[in-house]
C-alpha cells in the first residue's frame, strides 16, 4: 500500500505526467501522425489493440466478477479495489464531458481545406456540447485512467503481479494513440487523473483495507484447520 515511499514516487510520476502532457500539447497532432506512421510488426500490434481490453468495462467487470467469486480470502480488498476504478473512470469521463476536444480519428474524417493547423485548434469551449458526441470526448483518455486505475487495483491486492499489471497499463495506452482515439496528452492526463485520485483515495481506505487483509487470513486459517 502507499507508504512514505510510495507516496513520493506517485507525486513525482504524477508531476512527470502532468509536465509531459503540458509539453506535448503544442505538438499532439504532429505526433498522432507520426506515431501512426510507424510500421508496426503485425504480431506487436495485434497484441496492441488486444490489450483495449484491459481498460474496457466488460472486461473489467469480468476480471473483478471472476476474483470475487473465486478469491473469497481477498473478496473485500477487491471490491475497494474495484471501487477505486470505477471512481478513476468516473473523474476522468466527467472531465471529457466538461473539457472538449476532437479526437484524432475524427480530424481524419475531416475535408482538407477545414482540418486544424495547430494542435491547439483541436480544443472547444468548455461545457460546449461535448456531452453525447463521442468525436469531442478525447481529453483525457478514460482508457488509459480506467487502465491504470486496473494495475494500481490489482497490485494492491496482488503485489507479485505488479509490473505484469503495469504493463497491459502502459500497453492499452499505447494503444489508444495508436488508434487515433486519443492524443498523446489525452493519455498522460488520464494516468494523471489516476495517480492523483490515488493519492486522495488509498490513504483513506488504507485502515480498512489492511485490517480486511488481516480479517480474511484469519477466517481462511481457521476454515483450514477445520477441514
Amino acid at each position: 500500500m502507499l507508504d512514505s515511499r510510495s507516496r513520493r514516487r506517485s507525486w513525482v510520476l504524477l508531476i512527470a505526467c502532468m509536465g509531459a502532457a503540458i509539453l506535448c500539447l503544442p505538438w499532439d497532432l504532429e505526433l498522432s501522425y507520426w506515431f501512426r506512421s510507424l510500421k508496426i510488426p503485425g504480431d506487436l500490434n495485434k497484441f496492441i489493440q488486444m490489450s483495449e481490453a484491459f481498460a474496457h468495462f466488460l472486461t473489467i467487470a469480468f476480471v473483478f466478477g471472476c476474483l470475487l467469486w473465486t478469491d473469497v480470502r481477498n473478496r473485500s480488498r477487491l471490491l475497494i479495489g474495484l471501487a477505486f476504478v470505477l471512481l478513476c473512470g468516473a473523474v476522468a469521463n466527467a472531465a471529457k464531458a466538461i473539457i472538449p476536444r476532437v479526437r484524432p480519428n475524427a480530424i481524419d474524417l475531416l475535408p482538407l481545406e477545414l482540418l486544424p493547423e495547430r494542435s491547439l485548434d483541436v480544443w472547444g469551449a468548455p461545457l460546449s456540447g461535448s456531452w453525447l458526441d463521442e468525436h469531442f470526448r478525447s481529453f483525457p483518455s478514460g482508457h488509459a485512467a480506467t487502465a491504470m486505475a486496473v494495475a494500481i487495483a490489482l497490485t494492491a491486492v496482488y503485489p507479485r503481479g505488479k509490473w505484469f499489471f503495469v504493463s497491459l497499463a502502459v500497453v492499452a495506452s499505447v494503444q489508444r494513440v495508436e488508434s487515433a482515439s486519443h492524443y498523446f496528452s489525452d493519455v498522460l492526463s488520464g494516468v494523471a487523473i489516476t495517480l492523483f485520485t490515488g493519492l486522495i483515495f488509498w490513504p483513506r481506505v488504507q485502515p480498512r483495507f489492511e485490517r480486511n487483509a488481516s480479517t480474511e487470513l484469519d477466517l481462511t486459517t481457521i476454515r483450514n484447520a477445520s477441514e
